[in-house]
């Protein structure tokens, strides 16, 4: 099917869908933005048949609730809109398969800004069985309510109740999240040991997300849960709260591929893939070619990630452009991450024996800048806690603003070992990983376990020959 139509009558619209079409004026509507056409354009969803929604302001007094399974709803892009000012949810969506919505402005103009409101949604439903949905050249309009955009909640379902939802081309200005994705099964229980799939396929494409969640919740797309498949594709971000792309708990194969970030806010991250629910991962993320327009705000965080592959993305901001913990086997090529404050890659482990390491990723081929206007002291590569090992970054392009005298691998937080910056290329800049270490008027054996530093400078004063052991540490090189 066309993804962008046209239509300007019935005759057009049915010419193009290939398809029959009756009129939601056939049920008694009448889009003059005063009569209330909820009963007609009800009537019109319990129907089963496909139908056309000409260009008005169709008013309705409280929330639709529909469609059926095989349906067609097309409306005319930026000239149909069914809108409220009382109710804060416009389409109950109801158990339903096959369904293509087209062209239609949700809006609420409801002036209600209650920050506690959860489960609001101008498209919303809850614990019903979705497949095969799809909502295009949309609008979802809620700026001064704090109500979602689309909200989708699976929570103690049955396995696949929402398989292949698709959200492609639609613009979002909310006051709560543009489109939210939701799986809470388990969570908020001692330990969350429900492994059940239940939302796979979602896919949000050639989506604008304007200054959401201004209002309340924080997140601008968010998909919680235990999905599989989730992905967020060429989408623009403008403005934002927390967060502008959220994967959220222990979910499979998510995707964020082409999206931008424009005008986020400072210590608003671009995308963050996290779980706090369990000891589980998120299984094999992928994020390409995504990039922040300007510098702005934080970068990416991967938070208990397994496998998590990053190539092409382009980060550049005010805070850590990736902050990487608890995350096994990553791998990154050909990222590019600059920042201006703090460090521009960081990995970190839990402390203790029994948390979670993070080790084994490696990035290659990298630009990797740390630049200040200020001349504040910064770290290009940090490693930090006791479980945080055998990580790399080679073959890769290390840059510090000129005038600073030397830069940190790693030292604070515990004792990372066995991590390598290997075949870097420093170019011309100040830049040298270095350890700074102080030491008593005594012999004395370090745990000093950063594997490959330019430098280690040793501060203290000795009264007579002393012998300092650095175990673990034969790559270091000048002393």
């Amino acid at each position: 099917m066309p993804k962008f139509l046209d239509v300007t009558n019935m005759a057009a619209a049915r010419n193009r869908l290939g398809v029959p079409l009756v009129s939601v004026k056939d049920f008694g509507a009448v889009g003059d933005g005063v009569t209330d056409d909820f009963v007609a354009i009800n009537a019109a969803l319990a129907s089963g048949q496909n139908f056309h929604i000409p260009p008005g302001d169709y008013y309705v007094s409280n929330s639709l609730t529909g469609p059926t399974s095989a349906m067609k709803i097309i409306g005319e892009p930026g000239a149909t809109r069914i809108f409220s000012d009382t109710a804060r949810t416009i389409l109950y969506l109801q158990n339903c398969s096959d369904v293509w919505v087209h062209g239609i402005t949700f809006e609420t103009t409801l002036d209600d800004p209650v920050t506690t409101n959860l489960f609001g949604g101008l498209v919303r439903t809850n614990k019903k069985t979705l497949s095969r949905v799809k909502f295009t050249d949309c609008k979802f309009l809620s700026e001064r309510c704090s109500s979602n955009g689309i909200l989708i909640i699976a929570t103690d379902m049955d396995p696949l109740v929402v398989d292949d939802f698709v959200v492609d081309g639609c613009e979002f200005r909310c006051g709560r999240m543009g489109a939210e994705f939701l799986d809470q099964t388990g969570h908020g229980e001692d330990e969350d040991t429900d492994y059940t799939i239940r939302v796979r396929n979602v896919r949000v494409e050639n989506c604008t997300f304007i200054d959401c969640a201004e209002i309340a919740g924080g997140i601008t797309l968010s998909f919680c849960g235990r999905h599989q498949g989730s992905s967020a594709i060429n989408n623009s971000f403008y403005g934002g709260v927390d967060i502008a792309l959220e994967f959220a708990q222990d979910g499979q194969y998510a995707k964020a591929v082409g999206n931008r970030f424009h005008d986020l806010p400072d210590g608003c991250y671009a995308i963050s893939c996290t779980n706090n629910v369990n000891d589980e991962y998120l299984f094999r993320p992928v994020f390409a070619y995504n990039a922040t327009v300007g510098r702005q705000s934080d970068g990416v965080r991967i938070f208990q990630a397994e496998e998590a592959r990053l190539f092409g993305n382009l980060f550049t901001t005010v805070g850590i452009a990736l902050d990487v913990r608890r995350s096994i086997r990553l791998r990154a090529w050909g990222e590019v991450y600059d920042t201006e404050s703090s460090s521009t890659l960081r990995l970190e482990s839990d402390s203790g024996s029994t948390s979670l390491p993070c080790k084994n990723n490696v990035w290659r081929d990298c630009d990797l800048r740390a630049d200040s206007a200020t001349g504040t002291f910064f770290s290009v590569v940090r490693f930090i806690g006791d479980l945080c090992t055998n990580n790399l970054v080679c073959d890769s392009r290390l840059h510090e603003a000129s005038g600073s005298s030397a830069d940190e691998v790693a030292v604070s937080g515990g004792t990372a070992y066995a991590n390598e910056l290997r075949r870097c290329d420093y170019g011309d800049t100040a830049y040298r990983p270095y350890l700074s270490r102080g030491t008593t008027d005594s012999s004395v054996t370090w745990s000093l376990e950063q594997a490959d530093v330019d430098q280690v400078n040793i501060t203290g004063t000795l009264t007579a020959t002393r012998t300092i052991t650095l175990p673990r540490s034969n790559r270091t090189r000048t002393f």
